[in-house]
């Protein structure tokens, strides 16, 4: 299957100096800084990638600036928010995410018009890993509801992925999260964006048969903006601002 390629962006984007040197330990193996890689020494590192050994043990985030080590992504942005104020630069928020309009003013049919054009305008095909919206749907109340990705002020997926602004990056001009450069992604493979997504279904699927993740990018370079918004036959979606 062939897959539509987005061209890269300038990568301008960073919440954080930590985002490009900070080390991630995921199960005892090292992503991220060849520095921090060197001071652990753990992993092993080349000149383009850093290979990785992923078990079941906790992820552990680690601040670059005085090496404490957290579990989660909230207390380490707490943790250098805190104390290292001057090291924070904020990542711009996205223009927006697609959500679903209330039930006053149309209701969902169900018909699954947005999976299809999402996937459709985005590969060419479509098949559920393909899709980047998903519907959900209530055989006996009859009110469906959509999930997508929220373009999350914090994108746990963005901070944890250990080639950040190559394969998930953040578009300079509609603020977009977005997977650029897939061919990098299925030389990785992680999987580690979609165990980071803190919703339920995560909002990012898997592609099994290219081996590599997609996400909704809010059609950033479609002149008519986003597929599932223009197609949906019960004007049920909308393109949510951020505030």
């Amino acid at each position: 299957m062939d897959k539509k390629k987005v061209p890269k962006e300038s990568g301008e984007i960073s919440r954080r100096k930590f985002l490009k040197d900070a080390g991630l330990i995921v199960g005892g193996a090292a992503i991220g800084s060849t520095v921090l890689l060197a001071a652990c020494g753990e992993g092993e590192v080349t000149t383009e990638t850093v290979t990785t050994t992923v078990t079941e043990t906790a992820s552990k985030f680690i601040c670059p600036y005085d090496d404490q080590e957290f579990t989660s992504l909230s207390a380490l942005q707490s943790h250098v928010e805190s104390a290292h104020p001057a090291e924070v630069v904020e990542v711009p928020k996205a223009m927006g995410y697609i959500a679903q309009v209330s039930i006053d003013e149309s209701v969902c049919a169900g018909c699954g018009t947005c999976e299809l054009v999402c996937a459709a305008v985005h590969e060419g095909s479509v098949g559920p890993s393909l899709r980047r919206i998903w519907l959900e749907k209530e055989p006996v109340e009859l009110i469906h509801h959509l999930a997508t990705c929220q373009q999350c002020d914090y994108p746990e997926c963005y901070f944890i992925c250990p080639l950040k602004d190559e394969v998930l990056c953040i578009d300079s001009v509609t603020g977009a999260r977005y997977i650029n450069n897939p061919d990098k992604c299925l030389g990785v493979g992680c999987k580690f964006c979609i165990d980071a997504c803190p919703f339920d279904p995560p909002r990012i699927n898997f592609d099994s048969e290219n081996n590599v993740v997609v996400k909704c990018d809010l059609c950033k370079d479609r002149a008519d903006g986003p597929a599932c918004i223009e197609f949906c036959n019960a004007i049920a979606l909308t393109l949510q601002e951020r505030r």
